[in-house]
């Protein structure tokens, strides 16, 4: 299996664990929640995303991934991420990213559909931080329609799990 299918395949599996472990009470407050082991905001079609339930950070043998939930079951997944400075989303290019409104509904920009950047700020052992923007469409088997834009994203996040 190429390169590309194993990242999006990972990130699926992210988002999927970040709706089930998002199970908070909806009436959390949606603005900047620092969490125990970071942060992710966002802009989604201009309405404000803060992951207030949970923040994950990977590092698996040097390529990164992360993810933030909030309390109404939406997820960002950045991934396919190695170096620091600024990876783009396109064609050909390994860093992906998923936006995911709810089980079964999700919007996705990678290797060969959508379109974004991600800026990777500070990386060292301990944690990763940067920017994002994106524009996706919806994944094909997913009931998504549109396309999502999201823009002003940032994120700090304390890894969870280093593999080599």
């Amino acid at each position: 299996m190429n390169a590309y299918f194993l990242h999006l395949r990972f990130f699926l599996v992210i988002g999927v664990l970040m709706l089930a472990s998002s199970g908070c009470d909806s009436n959390e407050d949606e603005e900047l929640q620092q969490l125990s082991n970071g942060f992710m905001t966002a802009s989604v079609n201009n309405q404000p995303f803060s992951a207030n339930t949970s923040v994950f950070a990977i590092n698996t043998g040097g390529v990164f991934g992360l993810s933030g939930g909030d309390a109404s079951g939406r997820v960002i997944a950045l991934g396919g991420l190695s170096q620091m400075g600024e990876q783009t989303i396109g064609m050909g290019d390994p860093a992906n990213s998923t936006f995911t409104e709810t089980a079964g509904v999700f919007w996705a920009a990678n290797a060969t559909v959508g379109s974004g950047t991600i800026t990777i700020t500070e990386l060292d052992a301990d944690h990763i931080a940067g920017t994002f923007s994106f524009v996706a469409p919806p994944s094909p088997g997913s009931s998504a329609t549109g396309t999502r834009t999201v823009t002003d994203g940032e994120f700090d996040i304390e890894f969870t799990s280093t593999e080599q």
